[in-house]
């Protein structure tokens, strides 16, 4: 009887200890959750920066490519002038070397012009026979024919000197272009590159971030199954609390009938006694005076 007693209550401790260790167990399964989940925002964050950096590397390498492109066609430009430029250089050159082979080294314009000044000076203040004056004439027919001929040649000097800085400008600027393409397409390059080994990171990232979400999503589904276990164990305890104190209240209820039935014995017998007139024993005064206070 006393076993059959005791049963419920065991049965209740025994439900609370396993209710302990579900909510125990399901604590620490919601704590290594969050922990996993944590991990897959830090990945979802570094995913979030990869990407806008790629595409914000993807544009800085296409505006260089845009740049290097109106570069070269910039490039081409100058070059072609250059060659013309070149060809111009060329054909100068030449005139200017005819020219000066035409000529001796001697024939300096200043000494010509001065030459020239002092022979038709002579011809004009000084008397000399017609022969002599006829001799002076044609010589400063020749030497005003070469000093036409020097001032050609200074005149294509002066030419030759600006072509050849004309040239020397127009190649510097496409020396200048070429540089520029080559720093565009390095840079632009360069952009590319990092761009490439970025979209790497991102796919390892994406690797280990589905990875994690796995994890993550089997942690959660542990986490409802344990919680459905917590949940029933919560609903088997009540059930047995309820079942215990129901126990509790129908073996008081017994015990209580059980101790009137016997007051109400021997509340019989002391009334049988007085009847009799039989000598009461303190036991049976208590009863009796028991059953009056009912």
């Amino acid at each position: 009887m006393e076993s059959n007693q005791r049963q419920p209550w065991e049965d209740f401790l025994q439900k609370k200890r396993e209710v302990q260790q579900f909510h125990e167990a399901l604590a620490a399964r919601h704590a290594e959750k969050e922990k996993v989940y944590e991990s897959l925002a830090a990945l979802r964050e570094q995913l979030k920066t990869r990407a806008v950096l790629i595409t914000t590397l993807r544009q800085e390498r296409n505006v260089l490519t845009d740049d290097v492109k109106s570069l070269k066609a910039e490039r081409e430009k100058v070059q072609v002038r250059v060659q013309e430029k070149s060809l111009e250089k060329e054909e100068v050159e030449q005139q200017w070397k005819k020219l000066r082979e035409d000529l001796s080294l001697e024939n300096n314009p200043a000494r010509l012009a001065e030459y020239l000044a002092a022979l038709e000076k002579k011809i004009e203040t000084e008397v000399m026979p017609f022969s002599q004056e006829l001799l002076l004439t044609k010589k400063t027919k020749e030497l005003k024919g070469k000093l036409r001929q020097v001032q050609k040649l200074s005149l294509a000097e002066q030419r030759r000197n600006t072509v050849a800085a004309d040239f020397a400008g127009k190649r510097r600027e496409a020396q200048d272009f070429h540089w520029q393409v080559q720093e565009k397409a390095r840079q632009s390059q360069e952009k590319h590159q990092r761009m490439l080994a970025t979209l790497q990171e991102l796919k390892k990232l994406r690797e280990e971030e589905q990875s994690v979400a796995e994890k993550h999503l089997a942690l959660k589904v542990q986490y409802h199954e344990e919680r459905k276990k917590l949940n029933a164990a919560f609903q088997d305890l009540w059930a047995l609390e309820r079942l215990f104190e129901k126990s509790t209240a129908l073996r008081r209820q017994k015990s209580r009938a059980l101790e009137e039935e016997q007051l109400a014995k021997m509340r019989e017998a002391v009334e049988g006694k007085l009847k009799r007139g039989e000598k009461l024993r303190m036991e049976d005064i208590l009863a009796f005076q028991t059953g009056k206070e009912e």
